[in-house]
């Protein structure tokens, strides 16, 4: 990581079909080279953060044994980044986030959005910082294989959507669900009784939403005994 690396050559990881974790963060890569991924296929990690390219390689869908990745912005169009992972038949971990070099376009959680990517195997899925700030009703019940969701620091969420999101947290198997600093500093982030009794009906055992301005906290004192609230 961080090596101004610009083009991925298949012989860079020639002969290391043992290889189990790849951090290629934090360079300046804009093109693979055809096969550059063919001798990983044990590959478990791999890290593409913080790069220049503007389309994920395809040689991605050879690390089939692929069990984490990380990747920056959503820039692509979603064919094409669907194409790209849907051979990764193991992944359990994908984390989408933007930086000052990459943007991040999920911008709305919808049933389109979530049905191309439910029948991955992934069960923790990372989208915080990814300008999301819209939200379809019921399309979270799409998610069914994940029980980690971490939608933090993207401020524009609170402000509409908190409410709507929570209530269908009963269609789904999250158990552990991350909205820190999803309010901007004009915006309260409003926990009622109802609220509450929808996260209670939920399978979230954790909930974390620190650096958020909550405009009553008397419900979330009510449940301290719970362990649910993490602030």
């Amino acid at each position: 990581m961080g090596n101004a690396l610009k083009t991925v050559k298949r012989h860079y990881f020639q002969n290391l079909q043992k290889l189990l974790h790849l951090d290629l963060s934090d360079n300046e890569i804009t093109h693979f080279e055809k096969d550059a991924f063919i001798d990983l296929s044990t590959l478990q990690y791999l890290n593409l953060q913080t790069n220049d390219f503007e389309f994920y390689p395809q040689q991605i869908s050879n690390v089939t044994n692929l069990n984490e990745l990380y990747i920056t912005g959503f820039n692509t169009p979603l064919p094409q980044f669907l194409e790209t992972f849907k051979k990764l038949e193991v992944i359990s971990l994908m984390g989408i986030s933007k930086n000052f070099r990459a943007g991040c376009l999920v911008a709305r959680l919808d049933s389109k959005w979530l049905e191309s990517i439910k029948n991955l195997p992934v069960k923790v899925l990372n989208i915080s910082d990814c300008n999301v700030h819209d939200y379809e009703t019921r399309s979270l019940q799409l998610l069914k294989r994940i029980h980690t969701l971490d939608i933090s620091c993207n401020p524009g969420f609170g402000k509409t959507h908190f409410q709507k999101l929570v209530e269908d947290l009963r269609y789904t198997d999250i158990r552990y669900l991350y909205m820190n600093r999803i309010t901007d500093q004009y915006t309260e982030l409003l926990i009622t009784d109802s609220t509450a009794q929808s996260i209670a009906d939920s399978n979230v055992t954790t909930l974390f939403i620190g650096y958020n301005k909550i405009r009553d906290r008397t419900v979330m004192r009510n449940m301290r005994g719970s362990n649910l609230f993490k602030t």
